[in-house]
């Protein structure tokens, strides 16, 4: 994960400037690319199932082990667990840390008892450990390493510069951020939340982020990593209608950027550095944009080294990671779908948001309503709600919902708190309402414009 931040920083430097690369460079850059863009968005027909090539390798891995994903299972989580002993210094350091560790450990639990069907009747409801085993945390063990297994091609060939680059002109009207945080939007988009939230944490302390823009773009754009959406997708039916929903979640991101940066809290966040440094201004290419943008990724592209030791540096990293988001998911899942079916918690929460979805007109009020309160505990919830309605609009609502609203206990807010970025509890918990009603607008608009047009 450092070297995700350290690359992710080190592209953002405030500095365009033309490097120098030959055709090697060039070839990396356009090849490597193109088979990632192709991995992640070209629909392929193999057997009568027509989908993302990532999605037939994620199934064929899915069948061929089988027969031992739960004792894959138990294993990764222990070793999540076994990490909390092992590095007691980073893990217990805080109050988050020594939570989040306990959430590791009940994680186990939850996994052994769903595997080996023991514990209480109630949490064998098949709406939720049995689903939560089967719908959430195992496909997750086989979507977060494949889809690793291609990011490399973009993150690492130039690409991400070469598109941050280009929309630096409209990052400042656009959103009100410089533009050199258009590669933190991107690379967010593409990799993994902590990362990008980390990245803007050591850029805020650099300088070249203001409070204000530090606290904007850690809630707006360190969503969920791609891999995390093919789970949704597929949890809700969507991956026939892939490009949709992921560019779709894409554009919703940017709307509620735009709206959440210029209303309360977020707008009246000082415009100050961290520490009272010194603002760190960018260079504004005003012309042969273009140009630059593609000699930057060249250039990228040129110096990257072997793509094979970028993959097993990402895979080594990605497997941390995946230790630890089982064993989290696994409770956070658990415990959310059980609060959602045996208690009125999140009825009673969702009260903020039915109003918002009755305007809309939406399907199935009350269960929208409970899908935006769930998803503050545990991102996946409004997914997994989404099997309970047949309308096409209110499932793409609730499958935007985990990577859309960012905001999450099982994810985000402890890395926020972890940080220098100026954010408050209570303020966090206020961009989360309003990402969630920007959000159940946006995708309900979106969803209903393509339900007129192509279904």
């Amino acid at each position: 994960m450092n070297d995700q931040v350290n690359h992710v920083s080190s592209s953002v430097t405030g500095e365009v400037s033309s490097k120098n690369y030959t055709n090697i460079g060039v070839t990396k850059f356009f090849v490597f690319t193109m088979i990632g863009i192709l991995a992640f968005f070209a629909n392929v027909t193999i057997g009568d199932q027509k989908t993302i090539i990532i999605t037939h390798l994620v199934n064929f891995i899915q069948q061929t082990i089988a027969p031992i994903t739960p004792y894959l299972l138990i294993l990764l989580a222990a070793l999540a667990v076994v990490d909390v002993f092992r590095n007691p210094a980073r893990n217990l350091a805080t109050t988050t840390g020594k939570v989040f560790s306990v959430v590791r450990v009940l994680g186990l639990v939850c996994l052994i008892m769903a595997i080996f069907h023991v514990g209480p009747a109630l949490l064998h409801d098949e709406r939720v450990l049995p689903f939560t085993l089967h719908r959430v945390v195992t496909p997750m063990m086989v979507v977060i390493p494949v889809s690793a297994l291609f990011l490399p091609c973009l993150l690492s060939t130039g690409f991400v510069e070469t598109i941050g680059l280009i929309l630096r002109p409209i990052m400042r009207p656009l959103l009100k951020v410089p533009g050199r945080s258009a590669v933190i939007a991107i690379t967010a988009f593409f990799s993994a939340n902590a990362v990008g939230i980390i990245a803007i944490d050591r850029m805020y302390k650099e300088g070249k982020f203001t409070a204000r823009e530090a606290a904007l773009l850690a809630t707006s754009f360190c969503t969920q990593a791609v891999g995390f959406l093919i789970i949704v997708a597929g949890m809700t039916g969507l991956m026939p209608h892939w490009n949709l929903f992921f560019f779709g979640t894409f554009l919703i991101l940017v709307v509620c950027a735009i709206v959440t940066g210029r209303i309360w809290p977020l707008s009246k966040k000082p415009d100050t550095c961290y520490d009272k440094c010194d603002y760190q201004d960018e260079e504004v290419v005003k012309q042969g944009l273009i140009k630059r943008a593609f000699e930057e990724g060249f250039g990228v592209a040129e110096n990257m080294g072997s793509m094979a030791t970028k993959i097993a540096m990402t895979m080594k990293a990605t497997l941390n990671v995946l230790t630890v988001v089982i064993a989290t998911s696994m409770f956070f899942a658990t415990a959310g779908l059980a609060l959602v079916y045996h208690t009125p918690i999140f009825h009673w929460i969702g009260y903020i948001f039915y109003p918002v979805a009755a305007l809309l007109q939406l399907p199935d009020t009350h269960l929208v309503g409970a899908s935006g309160s769930s998803v503050l505990v545990a991102a996946l919830n409004p997914a997994i709600l989404a099997n309970q309605t047949d309308s096409f609009v209110t499932t793409f609502v609730l499958a935007c919902m985990p990577i859309t609203t960012i905001i999450s206990f099982g994810l985000t807010v402890p890395v926020y708190l972890t940080t220098s970025i100026p954010l408050k509890l209570w303020e966090i918990l206020v961009i989360w309402i309003e990402r969630v009603i920007i959000s159940m607008i946006t995708a309900t608009l979106i969803a209903m414009a393509y339900s007129a047009l192509f279904l």
